[in-house]
């Protein structure tokens, strides 16, 4: 089974295994089936989706297992015009206001860019008073959707979904434990960043950053891994055997 991203509704779904090329005498029209499904198919890194038929966590709603550290919650930032996008990790709700004050500090001094507007849900964290004077004094029109109407915030909406869905089939094909979905959570953020997306001409990150994405150093999530010991005796191993499980938005 492959990944593949659906035109329409943009979120990854399961398919058939890919079929084999056809043969010089084949009939046309088993050529244009094959060709328009090699069309179709967008590979994510190196990814096998296993499942989703779990039922999709929401956002608002706490993990059922706390990510190493206590965190419990996460909140994405994800620019409409690159779909590049940021995620933090809360131990509570309430911290939603930190993460937004961290998050425009870092786009402002790190790639100078200003926020002109934030579209969010109708949730608790974004309509405090102090959420709310802080867009007032930065000068950031606030966009809230009418009840129950997500599709009005459809991209951070199917992004949510894609980062559960991946993270979900990364920890399935790890013996780590569940505790580890943080570390999931923003490797998931990472790629997808570096990733081509139909919804963009080029990968969000040479949008928002202007470089093409490096992926060279890429392994799979989860996978083991060699850690150099900083001081070893002459007969002592230089090395200590551990698993590959964190990419951080900075790195």
């Amino acid at each position: 089974m492959r990944i593949v991203l659906n035109q329409e509704r943009k979120e990854y779904v399961i398919i058939e295994s890919v079929p084999n090329e056809p043969g010089t005498n084949s009939p046309r029209a088993s050529k244009d089936k094959f060709e328009k499904h090699m069309d179709d198919m967008v590979d994510v890194v190196c990814l096998m989706l296993a499942t989703i038929t779990l039922e999709l966590q929401k956002q608002h709603e706490p993990m059922n297992t706390q990510a190493r550290g206590g965190y419990q919650y996460f909140i994405t930032f994800t620019d409409d015009f690159s779909r590049y996008g940021y995620i933090y990790l809360m131990r509570h709700k309430s911290e939603a206001l930190e993460m937004f004050k961290e998050f425009k500090n870092e786009v402002q001094n790190q790639h100078g860019k200003s926020i002109k507007a934030l579209r969010s849900d109708r949730g608790g964290e974004y309509l405090s008073q102090d959420f709310d004077e802080l867009l007032k004094e930065c000068g950031i029109v606030s966009h809230l959707t009418p009840p129950g109407t997500p599709q009005w915030n459809g991209v951070s909406e199917r992004r949510n979904r894609t980062l559960l869905d991946m993270v979900r089939s990364m920890m399935s094909h790890t013996d780590l434990p569940t505790s580890f979905w943080g570390y999931a959570l923003e490797t998931t953020a990472f790629t997808l960043n570096r990733v081509p997306s139909k919804s963009v001409q080029k990968t969000p990150h040479e949008m928002w950053t202007g470089r093409r994405p490096n992926m060279s150093f890429m392994k799979i999530w989860g996978c083991k891994a060699y850690v150099k010991h900083q001081m070893s005796t002459k007969l002592e191993p230089k090395s200590e055997k551990m698993h590959f499980c964190w990419i951080s938005q900075g790195n």
